[in-house]
């Protein structure tokens, strides 16, 4: 359980008292202690990839929202995790939106070579986000790339 959890984990136990093991169960639901990691073939884990290239370009997500993430990419939820965040937008300020949305529109497209019943939902999404790839604006350079040799 600590691993899972992390440095102040063994503390969890003693902030509950009897009758409270529904509640103490819910806590560690929703930190994930119960989900079962699914193993990713090399598409899924180019996806993932992917969609964590999406994650970083967007300038920071909010932490429930983030957490939610991982959550899925644990138990292997691929298309869960495309379609929130096709519906998040990078944000204004520090975000890259458009290396955002172009890392989903290859996310999106790698889903669609796998087969599902949430296709439909993927499909639209993924129009969604190369409508958003043509729109956006050029991503300033970080300070982490060098200047291109032109």
């Amino acid at each position: 359980m600590k691993q899972r959890l992390g440095h102040g984990a063994g503390e969890l136990p003693s902030h509950f008292h009897p009758g409270e093991e529904v509640l103490c169960g819910e806590v560690l639901e929703s930190v994930g202690l119960f989900d079962v990691p699914r193993p990713l073939d090399e598409r899924g884990t180019e996806i993932q990839r992917l969609l964590k290239a999406a994650m970083e370009a967007s300038g920071g997500l909010r932490s429930g929202h983030a957490l939610g993430l991982s959550r899925r990419f644990v138990r292997g939820e691929l298309t869960g995790a495309f379609l929130s965040l096709v519906r998040a937008v990078p944000r204004r300020e520090r975000g890259r939106p458009a290396e955002y949305w172009a890392a989903l529109c290859t996310a999106g497209e790698l889903l669609l070579q796998v087969g599902s019943e949430e296709d439909p939902d993927v499909e639209q999404a993924l129009q969604e986000c190369r409508q958003r790839t043509a729109e956006a604006p050029q991503d300033r350079p970080s300070a982490n790339s060098a200047p291109s040799s032109q």
